[in-house]
């Protein structure tokens, strides 16, 4: 079976994407959804024979996630199968590609190319995970290429071969026995500058771009995503500092201090992003260089106020904005021991990390789900699920503060934000 599908989307002006094109050919149907754009098996397979192509084109500033509806399973036949992935990403656009892992069944012979044409300022994350043959079966052979270009140089040329068809393939120099193989490339967000170890059978790498590809081997296809997710954005290093202002020691702070950024990221409205995130160095100095959870909470509301005020004023709305972070530090008193941390550190999974953070006082559906990508983006925190709670914020690119790591970064979430601050408006203009 040959079959040819397409996808391009371009910005529309707005903040937003459009989809162009979207063209299907069994066993390669593109369906829709409210959050992404599903691949869906039509026909089964793929299977021995089969030649299958996608094309994706991406404009400048449109943004796509691409994903599998479910586990895709390489069947034998007489011919090798083959899928041949070709994107292309304009400046300022995004695109993630994250299918589910692809099972290479007994006796198929598969064949995967990805190549990827991404122009400056593009983001990219690209998935791949591979299954080493079902459930008490011995797997067949899949050789997989992934080239890559950024801005008319060659960023990546990668391949892997396993399976019986290729030599040497459980050595310890390849698999090593492991039965899932997976690797992640991320490009245009912040990234690792250094090698960095996962574990015994995972590395991310750093490349030009800048980028990071992670690489990795697991006994199953949980252990696999696990390491891959660690991978994401080079997250395994807590970093000492969190480049959200232009002062070294408000940044510092809020990368080890919870609470801090708790505080920061509830200021986070209504004025500039730097204001919110420096305040809370601000009235630590103001309240003698301590900025203690239980302190806060018993302080007299007016004396509180008073500090908030005082000039410059942490925010526009001072008065309202310390009842707010009073409310904060007694709700940490009161469900978390005191202790700002104990709000990620207690969640099990995405989900209760999300409960938590909405049950603070001030932290919306919005900021919750922004405060969850950006513990995992910025401080590598990924409990299972984290993505699927984030949403859109938890996407390669620039839309929240999860996403900035200095000047350049900061500058894109602005833009991006007055983006979507005009879509909003002309959206109210009776039409």
């Amino acid at each position: 079976m040959i079959a040819c599908a397409a996808l391009a989307a371009e910005s529309d002006g707005r903040g937003g994407t459009r989809l162009t094109t979207v063209r299907s050919e069994a066993p390669l149907a593109l369906r829709q959804s409210a959050d992404a754009v599903y691949l869906v098996g039509a026909a089964g397979g793929p299977l021995g024979g089969d030649e299958m192509t996608l094309e994706v084109d991406v404009g400048p500033g449109a943004s796509v996630d691409l994903r599998t509806a479910a586990a895709s399973v390489v069947l034998p036949g007489p011919l090798p199968s083959r899928l041949v992935v070709r994107a292309r990403v304009g400046a300022g656009g995004s695109l993630r590609w994250h299918p589910q892992p692809t099972v290479v069944a007994r006796r198929c012979r598969h064949e995967v190319l990805a190549r990827l044409e991404l122009e400056a300022g593009a983001c990219v994350e690209w998935w791949e995970e591979l299954v080493l043959g079902r459930h008490g079966e011995p797997p067949g052979s899949v050789a997989a290429r992934l080239d890559v270009d950024h801005d008319g140089a060659a960023l990546l040329r990668h391949s892997i071969a396993l399976g019986p068809d290729h030599p040497s393939w459980t050595s310890p120099a390849v698999t090593g026995g492991a039965r899932a193989y997976g690797s992640l490339l991320v490009v245009g967000a912040a990234a690792a500058r250094e090698a960095v170890v996962l574990g015994p059978t995972a590395a991310l790498l750093p490349l030009e771009g800048p980028a990071t590809h992670t690489v990795a081997l697991a006994a199953d296809v949980i252990s696999l995503r696990r390491l891959l997710e660690a991978g994401i954005l080079g997250a395994t290093m807590a970093p000492d500092t969190l480049l959200f202002t232009d002062d070294p020691e408000a940044n510092r702070l809020l990368a080890t201090d919870p609470f801090a950024l708790l505080i920061g990221m509830l200021l986070d409205q209504q004025v500039p992003m730097e204001k919110a995130f420096h305040s809370p160095f601000d009235l630590k100095e103001r309240l003698g260089g301590r900025l203690d959870v239980a302190a806060i909470a018993e302080v007299d509301p007016a004396e509180l106020a008073a500090l908030f005020a005082q000039r410059p004023a942490l925010h526009r709305f001072p008065g309202s904005m310390a009842s707010r972070t009073q409310d904060l530090a007694r709700a940490l008193v009161e469900r978390f021991d005191g202790q700002a941390e104990r709000v990620w550190t207690t969640a099990a999974t995405g989900q209760e990390l999300f409960a938590n953070l909405r049950a603070l006082p001030g932290f919306g559906e919005q900021k919750a789900r922004i405060f969850v990508a950006l513990l995992a983006k910025r401080l590598g925190i990924m409990p299972p699920g984290w993505d699927a709670v984030a949403g859109p914020y938890g996407r390669t690119g620039w839309f929240s503060v999860a996403d900035i790591d200095g000047p350049e970064s900061l500058a894109r979430v602005r833009e991006h934000k007055r983006a979507v601050k005009a879509e909003a408006k002309a959206a109210k203009v009776p039409k």
